[in-house]
């Protein structure tokens, strides 16, 4: 039995019920350019019987590239998943290829693209390339794309490079952006997850102030479309989006969330020395993923209602307006306010886009490499 059963259970519900939202695929405003493509050249399926030929007839492309932070130097793993239809059956044994967006030339469009190599999916549909740190230009975003050779078809994420000591802001998304935990089932089932008011301008405050909005969340993979669709149309600070890469991970229960969230961060600052400056949740979950990841409950803010602190760490601040928040935030400190002892607050290290986080672009528009496209908007 696969480990992502729970997803192909998840998936045929919403086919059956005629939930439009689930796993839909989203239009990229920045990435959709279809004058701005790589010239890919499609194989052919390694499969005609079985395999992508007959996963594609299922339905619309349901493909999910997952975002990157790696440090400046060192080799950056992309992991892309490649399924069809609303039961998002996986594509077997075909060949994937990875292109990256090169930066433009001065005074150019920017519109460049490298092939940097090719591999098989799974038997789960997903495949992996590890990028040489000689490929990127330095510190900041690099567009990345995964195309599958067999019709075309893409999704596309983005690798962070980071020096170290990056300054960063975090931000759990269900129950801390959005109102309540369970906004995510209003997306399921057509409904609008709703923003805590102001909450996409205290994201915009730390990231005029040069600081990266990292956003972690505990919605599976095959959310990541609407997720990044939420936080485009609420105008949020571009930035890294994190979800859970496994259905097992996403079983109901206060550990395996809380659990997920607490192994990514600790690799995010022990690893790649990420410093969080700040730190926004909502469930007892992040208090704990938070505190034990090395992320001080002083520099710590809930929303929601107030939560204790998790073993023997303090208590974190309860948020109970972004509103006031923001007011406080923008108001003039004293020079000599102390920094947390725990985790002092550097200068950022490089600054941090204000543009809001972009979406994947929609794997259903394969790139003809000899045909122009039509112009069409950034």
């Amino acid at each position: 039995m696969k480990r992502d059963l729970l997803v192909f259970v998840i998936a045929c519900v919403c086919g059956i019920f005629g939930l439009g939202a689930c796993g839909a695929t989203i239009q990229d405003a920045e990435a959709g350019n279809p004058r701005c493509a790589p010239a890919v050249r499609g194989a052919g399926w390694r499969h005609h019987v079985q395999g992508g030929r007959v996963a594609s007839k299922l339905g619309s492309p349901r493909h999910v590239v997952l975002d990157v932070l790696a440090s400046a130097g060192q080799p950056a793993v992309v992991r892309g998943k490649f399924a069809y239809g609303k039961a998002s059956k996986d594509v077997e044994d075909e060949t994937v290829e990875l292109w990256q967006e090169l930066p433009a030339a001065s005074g150019k469009a920017r519109c460049a693209w490298r092939a940097l190599g090719q591999q098989v999916t799974d038997d789960d549909g997903r495949v992996s390339f590890t990028v040489p740190p000689e490929s990127f230009t330095g510190p900041g975003p690099h567009r990345v794309r995964m195309y599958l050779l067999g019709d075309r078809t893409f999704a596309e994420a983005r690798v962070w490079v980071l020096a170290p000591g990056r300054a960063a802001v975090l931000f759990d998304i269900d129950g801390t952006l959005t109102k309540d935990d369970g906004e995510l089932f209003e997306d399921l089932l057509g409904g609008k997850a709703e923003m805590w008011p102001s909450a996409n301008d205290v994201a915009h405050h730390w990231a005029k102030q040069g600081y990266l909005p990292v956003y972690i969340t505990g919605r599976p993979y095959f959310l990541r479309n609407d997720t990044l669709a939420w936080l485009t149309k609420h105008r949020f600070p571009l930035g890294p989006v994190f979800g859970v890469d496994s259905a097992l991970d996403f079983l109901p229960g206060e550990s395996h969330v809380g659990e997920y969230k607490q192994k990514l961060l600790s690799r995010l600052v022990g690893e790649l020395k990420v410093l969080f400056h700040r730190a926004y949740g909502n469930a007892a979950t992040d208090v704990c993923a938070y505190a034990r990841a090395g992320i001080a409950p002083e520099r710590t803010h809930i929303a929601g209602k107030p939560r204790p602190g998790c073993d023997a760490f303090a208590a974190p601040h309860f948020l109970p307006s972004y509103v006031d928040h923001l007011r406080e935030l923008q108001q003039p400190r004293s020079p000599a306010t102390p920094a947390s002892p725990a985790q002092p607050a550097p200068a950022p290290a490089q600054p941090a886009p204000a543009a809001a986080p972009a979406p994947a672009a929609p794997p259903a528009q394969p790139a003809p490499a000899a045909q122009p496209a039509p112009a069409a908007p950034r």
